[in-house]
């Protein structure tokens, strides 16, 4: 990882730089007291975390993104030898 990232809250910027790496936009199923309860998440080749993600479409995920009170910090530039892009979703 390099030493730069950024932090976003920008639906473009957030957009631009998952598509750009190869990720596209899931959700997570928890379990809840009121049923289960979908989880914004990216899944981005190279990275773990996204196993049993269900794919959701971009303005769904942006809702509950923003719902959520997060924001994206992210490496804007990846060397060719990374073993992967950094994002990851944090609190706002």
């Amino acid at each position: 990882m390099s030493s730069e990232l950024n932090l976003t809250t920008d639906h473009d910027e957030i957009r631009h730089w998952v598509e750009s790496v190869g990720g596209r936009p899931v959700q997570v199923r928890l379990a809840s007291s009121t049923g289960p309860v979908g989880v914004p998440a990216l899944d981005v080749p190279g990275r773990r975390g996204s196993g049993g993600a269900e794919p959701i479409a971009w303005d769904d995920w942006f809702a509950e993104f923003d719902r959520a009170g997060l924001a994206l910090l992210y490496e804007p530039s990846v060397a060719p030898t990374a073993p992967g892009p950094y994002g990851k979703l944090v609190p706002r």
